[in-house]
C-alpha cells in the first residue's frame, strides 16, 4: 500500500505510520536494554575519529537492524532504498517501510530516503552528507539482493565523499529469522550480540568499472560472519549449529568466525560440525576460525589434532584480522 493520493487517506496513512512508529520507537528501546553488545576492533573506528576521516559502515542487509542497535551512539546516518517497481508501490511493505524508518528517526537516527525522487539524486546528496563529517551506514547488498553479494555503490560514495570503508560483521547467541529475501536476523531477547570492526578500505583513484568491481569484491571478502555458541556443544545441540553453518555456506558465505567465549562444554561431536563443513568453505577459499575457547575446550581441541586443521584465536577481532 504506497501513499494514498487522496486527501483524506493521505492524511490517514501518515498518522497511522507515526502512530505505530511511536509505539515502536518505546518497544524497540525497551527491547535494546535486554540485549548485551560487545564489540571487536572498536580501535577502528575512534582512530577514525580521532582523525576526523570521513567513513563509510557496511553491514550486510540481514544485520543493519542489529547493527543499528549497536551503533546507536555513533550519529550515523542510515541509507535506505527500496526498488523502483509499481509491484512495490503497491504492497504493504511500502507502508511498513514507512513505519520503520519513522520509528528509527524516532530513535534519534538521522535516515536519508534516497527512494523520494531519483536514485541519483539520493546517492549525491548523502555523499554531501557524507562530505560534512557524518558517518553513514550502508548495506552494500541492498536494497533488494542478491543476499551476501556486494554492489560497487558503497566503493563508488566512499571514493566521491573521500571516506573509507569500515567492513562490519555480526553474530547472535540466539537469533530469529525472518522470510525476507535477505534472511533478516534479529537477536532475541536478552542474547548477546557480537560486532566485528574490520580494518577500513581505502578506495583507489580509479572508479572505472572494472577497477569498481575489484575493489567491491575485496570489500566482499572482508565481509565475516560471527556465530556465538553458549552452554553445551554435543550429539543433541551439534545439529543446529551445523544447520547454521551450512545455511550460511548455501548463502554463499565462506568466512566465519566461530566464537567459544560462552561454551561451557564441547564433546567429539560438537568438533564434528567443523568438519563436515570446513572442506566445503576451503573450496571456496573460505576458512572457519575458532575464538576465546576456555581452557579445557582448547585441551581437547589440542588432544584431538584439530590445532592442524583450524586456526585458534584468543580474541574475534584476531579470528576477523587473519581473513585479512
Amino acid at each position: 500500500m504506497g501513499l494514498p493520493k487522496n486527501p483524506i487517506r493521505r492524511r490517514l496513512y501518515q498518522s497511522s505510520t507515526s502512530l505505530a512508529s511511536g509505539l515502536s520507537s518505546i518497544l524497540l528501546s525497551i527491547y535494546q536494554a535486554t540485549l548485551e553488545y560487545e564489540i571487536e576492533g572498536d580501535d577502528h573506528l575512534r582512530l577514525l575519529q580521532a582523525q576526523r576521516k570521513n567513513y563509510i559502515i557496511a553491514v550486510w542487509h540481514t544485520f543493519v537492524d542489529a547493527a543499528i542497535f549497536c551503533l546507536h551512539s555513533r550519529g550515523v546516518c542510515i541509507y535506505s532504498d527500496h526498488p523502483r517497481t509499481k509491484q512495490y508501490e503497491n504492497s504493504w511493505t511500502h507502508y511498513f517501510r514507512e513505519i520503520g524508518l519513522k520509528t528509527i528517526r524516532g530513535m534519534g537516527y538521522e535516515v536519508l530516503d534516497a527512494s523520494l525522487g531519483k536514485q541519483s539524486q539520493g546517492i549525491i546528496n548523502f555523499i554531501k552528507i557524507i562530505k560534512d563529517g557524518t558517518p553513514a551506514l550502508v548495506a552494500p547488498d541492498g536494497p533488494h539482493g542478491p543476499i551476501y553479494e556486494a554492489k560497487p555503490g558503497v566503493i563508488y560514495m566512499a571514493r566521491k565523499s573521500g571516506s573509507v570503508v569500515v567492513p562490519v560483521g555480526m553474530g547472535f547467541s540466539r537469533r530469529v529469522i525472518g522470510p525476507n529475501w535477505d534472511d533478516f536476523a534479529l537477536p532475541l531477547p536478552f542474547s548477546r550480540v557480537g560486532l566485528v570492526v574490520g580494518e577500513p578500505i581505502v578506495p583507489a583513484e580509479e572508479t572505472d568499472e572494472d577497477s569498481l568491481a575489484l575493489q567491491t569484491m575485496e570489500m566482499e571478502k572482508r565481509q565475516v560472519v560471527s556465530l556465538a555458541v553458549s552452554g553445551h556443544l554435543d550429539g543433541s545441540t551439534a545439529p543446529e549449529l551445523s544447520r547454521d553453518i551450512h545455511n550460511l555456506i548455501a548463502d554463499g558465505i565462506y568466512r566465519i568466525v566461530v566464537d567459544f567465549k560462552e561454551l561451557d562444554f564441547m564433546s567429539s561431536a560438537g568438533l564434528g560440525v567443523f568438519m563436515g563443513a570446513i572442506q566445503k568453505v576451503r573450496e571456496k577459499r573460505g576458512d572457519i576460525k575458532l575464538a576465546r575457547p576456555n581452557p579445557g575446550i582448547r585441551r581437547l581441541i589440542d588432544v584431538l589434532g584439530f590445532t592442524h586443521l583450524y586456526q585458534i584465536f584468543d580474541s574475534v577481532e584476531a579470528a576477523i584480522g587473519a581473513f585479512n
